[in-house]
């Protein structure tokens, strides 16, 4: 009996080797068993990259789904008796799929969080992309940057530079509120962030910072961004 290919369990026929075939064959059919077992890959380790470092590749490990996010924008600066400053926008995730076998070590660069602005109706910056790169054929994951904090009133915009097998764009950060006679108008919310002086997001959040509240003799700062975040999750045998 002709020895049947396959690269996964459900090729495999469980009535072969036929009780004629020669002993020979039913070694072919052994080879064939180890190699569709080997192709089987399962969960072997989750990694989590606070900061920028290097990822190795474990023995065995053939496939790693990547979890990128990028760097939140910073809030933008709040005006002397003007709009409150715009939120940041919130970093991008992307999500991508890749064989790594053939590869030894990649590099992972996490996106800083844009700088809030300082100054009378300063934008707030843009947050830094999150990457996942290795050597020999494209190996990487961007997690967009954050947008950045308008110069005061309107928010952060959603990120529009993801890449990856599956993308999601960063929130857009809140308008800074208009100014109200006697009173501290308050900048957008970025990431949960919004007050007079404008609250930086948590690191490794991807939020965007707090806009800075406007005030009649105040220009206040805007929050800066939060840092991005990687997640590999291992898959091999």
């Amino acid at each position: 009996m002709g020895l049947e290919t396959g690269t996964g369990i459900g090729d495999l026929v469980p009535t072969n080797p036929l009780s004629t075939d020669a002993v020979s064959s039913g070694d072919d059919h052994i080879r064939l068993i180890k190699t569709v077992m080997q192709s089987i890959t399962f969960l072997k380790a989750v990694r989590a990259f606070p900061a920028t470092a290097t990822w190795t590749r474990p023995t065995n490990v053939k496939y790693v789904l990547i979890y990128c996010l990028g760097g939140g924008a910073g809030g933008g600066a709040g005006g002397t008796g003007s709009f409150g400053g715009g939120g940041g926008g919130g970093g991008g995730t992307g999500l991508t799929w890749l064989s790594v076998g053939a590869i030894a070590s990649a590099t992972v660069t996490i996106g800083a969080g844009g700088a809030g602005g300082v100054g009378s109706t300063v934008k707030g910056g843009v947050g830094g992309e999150t990457t996942f790169t290795g050597p020999g054929p494209v190996v990487y994951c961007r997690g967009g940057g954050g947008q950045i904090g308008a110069a005061y009133n309107s928010g952060g915009p959603q990120t529009t530079t993801n890449n990856g097998d599956a993308t999601f764009p960063g929130g857009a950060g809140e308008d800074g509120n208009p100014p109200v006679a006697g009173a501290v108008s308050n900048g957008g919310q970025g990431g949960g962030n919004g007050s007079a002086v404008g609250v930086a997001a948590a690191a490794n959040s991807g939020g965007g910072g707090g806009g800075g509240a406007c005030n009649a003799a105040v220009a206040n700062p805007g929050g800066a961004g939060g840092s991005g975040y990687c997640i590999v999750l291992e898959f091999g045998w």
